[in-house]
């Protein structure tokens, strides 16, 4: 095949569908979509609709609208997210309207055991409405009147870059026309968590999650993991499910985050230098729970514990640890949890902790400790999976099962010179990656 004949194909979907803030996958789809855009020639994008089951041409443009309308969102959202409802407390206030309805003899007569199914039922109706909020098996039947259906040729290189493992309709799609016109497919890997922890993850996602490795490694071409751990334990998947091993190159996303203006107006609890800051969704695999045990251990011995900031939203099984952040009076005016925070409000939080923490299990890459590093500030990081990778030994790690040990990092750089020190140790030798070198990189791997 002639180079020059090749026309490039990235799979926007996640972007075209997604309403709320970015999460890593959305930034890294966009930032290296954006970049294949403004380089090279014969670079287009599509996204798959569920209803048709056809891909469809999207237009950049379109998607850098969807980019602004997002980020318009955002930042309005963060603005008066103190006054507007959120999901759980509309829930909340519908059943509690309802309950106020009924009749005082049929009040008496709901049980205990009754109230506690009703609230287990509410809790569950929030979290499939909260799922279905974000699912990418949205369907494209508002846009696609305006876009063109596409089949993809023999010359065609696709890339998927997002995270389509949540609906199979696409990659079975994939398969049926690559086996009518042989293109060549490039799939970016982020993890094989669900695959290997699947206690980490609600009951469906280890298995749909399972079914879609097996059909994408089946089909590509060629397969990009974001860290070394990660082509690891690809090698691993395709070892125990007798896959043939693809090409597989390791590629390190883009961190350059640190240049944002910052915004501080939601967060007037908080001073310079008075907290540590922890960025990450709030599931189980993130571990905020060592957090907490750490937290107690430290306050039982008089340790004078800073405040500490968490900043993300609710994901899996983690209303124990919630409840007890929340609940417990020594926790009280020294932990904040924070979600819907904007880009402007993180790079304050970032310029302004004391320095990160960042107890996860097992990591794909661990973005939040090469943003902590581009800012220059120390991150104490579990020593699991793709973390020392990041940065070696400019930082410090622990095990995510040493609550113990966690704290003994901490106090040790609550010292002020010995924070420092590392500091400028961080400063001077930690090199940040830019998109423009993870674009470059992942141009070599489709050899353009």
């Amino acid at each position: 095949m002639n180079s020059k004949e090749k026309k490039i194909w990235i799979d926007f979907t996640d972007l075209i569908l997604w309403d709320d803030h970015f999460t890593g996958t959305q930034r890294v789809t966009y930032e290296i979509g954006k970049r294949f855009y403004e380089n090279l020639p014969r670079v287009s994008f599509f996204a798959f609709d569920d209803k048709s089951k056809k891909f469809y041409e999207v237009p950049f443009q379109k998607i850098n609208e969807r980019i602004l309308e997002i980020k318009r969102a955002s930042e309005t959202e963060s603005d008066t997210s103190q006054s507007k409802p959120s999901l759980k407390k509309n829930l909340k206030l519908v059943t509690k309207k309802v309950y106020l309805s009924l009749p005082f003899e049929v009040k008496k007569r709901i049980t205990d055991d009754q109230k506690a199914f009703i609230k287990k039922t509410g809790k569950q109706l929030l979290s499939v409405l909260s799922l279905a909020r974000f699912s990418s098996t949205k369907n494209l039947s508002k846009l696609i009147k305006r876009l063109d259906q596409i089949r993809f040729n023999q010359n065609d290189v696709l890339i998927i870059l997002g995270k389509p493992w949540d609906n199979m309709f696409i990659i079975k799609e994939l398969r049926k026309q690559k086996l009518e016109t042989n293109f060549t497919l490039v799939h970016l890997i982020y993890d094989m968590i669900p695959v290997f922890l699947p206690h980490v993850f609600g009951k469906p996602v280890p298995k749909n999650y399972t079914e879609y490795m097996f059909e994408a490694m089946s089909i590509s071409d060629h397969l990009v993991a974001i860290s070394e751990s990660t082509k690891k334990d690809i090698k691993r998947f395709c070892d125990e499910e007798n896959l043939p091993y693809k090409p597989t190159t390791v590629i390190k996303l883009g961190d350059s985050f640190s240049g944002l203006e910052t915004d501080k107006k939601r967060l007037s609890e908080l001073s310079p230098k008075d907290f540590l800051l922890c960025v990450g969704t709030l599931e189980i695999r993130k571990n905020h729970i060592l957090l907490y045990t750490a937290y107690k251990e430290g306050l039982s011995r008089g340790v004078q514990m800073p405040k500490l900031v968490i900043v993300g939203g609710k994901g899996w099984y983690t209303n124990d640890v919630l409840y007890e952040f929340e609940n417990d009076p020594e926790m009280k005016n020294r932990v904040f949890i924070k979600n819907n925070v904007s880009d402007r409000e993180l790079a304050w939080l970032y310029k302004n902790c004391k320095f990160t923490v960042y107890p996860s299990v097992y990591e794909g890459w661990g973005l939040p400790i090469t943003e902590s590093l581009a800012y220059g500030k120390m991150c104490l990081a579990s020593g699991s999976s793709s973390m020392k990778e990041i940065a070696g030994d400019l930082i410090e790690y622990f095990s995510p099962y040493d609550s113990a040990g966690f704290l003994e990092l901490i106090i040790k750089y609550l010292d002020e010179d010995i924070l420092s020190k590392k500091e400028t140790e961080i400063k001077k030798h930690y090199k940040s990656t830019n998109w423009d070198k993870t674009f470059q990189d992942f141009v070599k791997v489709i050899k353009y």
